[in-house]
């Protein structure tokens, strides 16, 4: 069973599904990255809490949407203050297309 939780939320010994906006200064070379033996390294944020962040090792394919500033969601597990995420769980979310109408319409 996986847990949805952010960065602040997490504790070791048990796995979760890790959502989070990633940080500014992520690795332009994401996908090579991912794909070597060393993995890629990136910063996931709280997006209510921006003080609550955690690092992550991930090794997989990544989406063509993974950059700085886009929400993503990773399964994995907390390890000595790194999220050590599954093999290819990364997914990126898109930001939503819609917005809420204003209650303040006027009539003319």
């Amino acid at each position: 069973m996986e847990t949805y939780a952010a960065p602040g939320e997490l504790s070791a010994a048990k796995t979760y599904r890790l959502n989070g906006t990633v940080a500014t200064g992520s690795p332009k070379d994401a996908a090579a990255q991912a794909q070597s033996d060393a993995g890629l390294t990136f910063t996931v944020v709280d997006k209510a809490d921006p003080s609550q962040r955690v690092k992550v090792l991930y090794r997989g394919s990544v989406p063509d949407q993974f950059k700085d500033g886009r929400e993503v969601v990773v399964t994995g597990t907390l390890e000595n203050g790194t999220f050590m995420a599954k093999p290819d769980s990364l997914v990126t979310l898109c930001p939503s297309k819609f917005t809420d109408k204003s209650d303040h319409q006027t009539s003319t």
